[in-house]
């Protein structure tokens, strides 16, 4: 397949083909390091939190330092549309499969009995905190790959 084909103007679909090899190689570093150790038991959970979120905005500012502008865009109105039409149909499929697993003895997540009015908004920032920095973990690898692999 050819590059022009999959490639738009403002490289939104594959940022970073600037990129020079000793940045990859240090953002890798610093990303999976973070990772690692972010894995292991702490007696201060705090730093482990504080390293695996730094990890990944640091592994990205070592690939370029407006990585903003490169991965994030703003959503338009057909995004908006996009988002609403997903949740409709994950919305329908948890209905689904919550009726079809009905007559099962299922095992409750245990965060539910520790989510109160006082600190769901902080549960909520630091799982929308994970989630970003857990795409970033998948994202900057496949990136690599791609802009070394295509040459």
């Amino acid at each position: 397949m050819n590059d022009e084909l999959i490639e738009i103007k403002d490289k939104t679909d594959f940022p970073f083909a600037e990129t020079k090899n000793l940045n990859w190689f240090l953002s890798m570093l610093i990303l999976f390091g973070g990772l690692i150790f972010a894995s292991f038991e702490n007696k201060f959970p705090i730093l482990t939190y504080i390293v695996f979120i730094g990890s990944g905005f640091l592994s990205l500012f070592i690939i370029d330092k407006k990585w903003y502008k490169k991965i994030l865009k703003m959503p338009r109105l057909k995004d908006l549309f996009l988002v609403i039409g997903v949740l409709l149909l994950l919305f329908i499929s948890v209905i689904f499969i919550s009726n079809l697993f009905a007559d099962y003895e299922m095992v409750e997540n245990p965060i539910i009995d520790s989510i109160n009015a006082d600190n769901i908004i902080e549960i909520a920032a630091v799982t929308l905190v994970q989630l970003f920095i857990e795409e970033i973990l998948f994202v900057v690898p496949f990136l690599f790959l791609y802009q070394k692999l295509k040459k």
